[in-house]
């Protein structure tokens, strides 16, 4: 994706999730390259927002205790409902161990209720979330590794590394290394993401770097696409990036 045709759907990206089915339409862009877009930017939000509204856990527990609900506490403070739950109850129950995974050990059945509720609605930070995007990011992984199995390339896994005490390890590490857009690879790692520039910069720095240098050259797969303005700082460094399994045209490097 260019980087204006990006920072054009960032300035149309609302808070509101609902608002990405349009634009999906509207910038003729995959719904969910638009939900980890979306994603991104709610998750820099948010962290940069919560100093602020943990400064406000005081307010968001008396407003409680007169009766509003934590799910209208969180839209108005435009906090998600999740992590709003998550200050309330720590501020209340400090001595309850993962209360938001077990609301029942919450002895108060109106907070407990309200508590199961925001984890029930909240499709950012709640655990059934988290574990859908792990479940994504290991179907992906798979659909990479089947791809390659597929063409005979031989490789060893995450898991394979890990068994062999290998510190760093990317989700596939070419037993024969090939040449991708007359690059050579020797590794691929999978995300389940768009290729945002911040965080990629971030990855790049430290997880790609030192499977450069533990390695060599390798490729990462933005499933969800990528802006282009992150290709040129990734291939000064030995990082190729893709989007497309038609982009892995089969050829090893000997």
């Amino acid at each position: 994706m260019k980087h204006n045709v990006y920072a054009s759907i960032l300035t149309k990206v609302a808070s509101d999730k609902s608002s990405l089915y349009p634009l999906a339409a509207e910038e003729h862009t995959p719904l969910d390259t638009l939900i980890s877009i979306w994603s991104q930017k709610e998750t820099t939000r948010v962290r940069a927002d919560m100093p602020r509204q943990r400064r406000r856990i005081k307010d968001f527990v008396q407003q409680f205790a007169n009766g509003k609900r934590i799910d209208v506490i969180a839209e108005e403070a435009h906090f998600p409902p999740y992590l709003m739950a998550k200050l309330i109850v720590s501020s209340e129950y400090k001595d309850i161990k993962r209360p938001l995974q077990n609301p029942s050990a919450i002895p108060d059945q109106r907070l407990r209720e309200e508590v199961a509720y925001c984890v029930e609605i909240d499709d950012m930070y709640s655990s059934s979330t988290d574990r859908i995007r792990k479940a994504v990011g290991q179907e992906k992984e798979r659909e990479l590794q089947d791809f390659l199995r597929s063409r005979g390339v031989l490789f060893e896994t995450e898991e394979d590394l890990r068994r062999q005490g290998v510190p760093k390890t990317p989700d596939v590490l070419l037993s024969v290394p090939l040449i991708l857009r007359g690059n050579p690879v020797f590794w691929i790692d999978s995300k389940a993401t768009f290729g945002e520039p911040v965080v990629h910069k971030a990855n790049l720095e430290g997880q790609f770097t030192q499977y450069v240098n533990l390695f060599g050259p390798g490729a990462v797969f933005y499933w969800f696409d990528f802006d282009e303005d992150i290709v040129e700082q990734s291939a000064d460094v030995g990082v190729l990036v893709l989007k497309d399994l038609s982009d892995i045209a089969v050829e090893p490097f000997y």
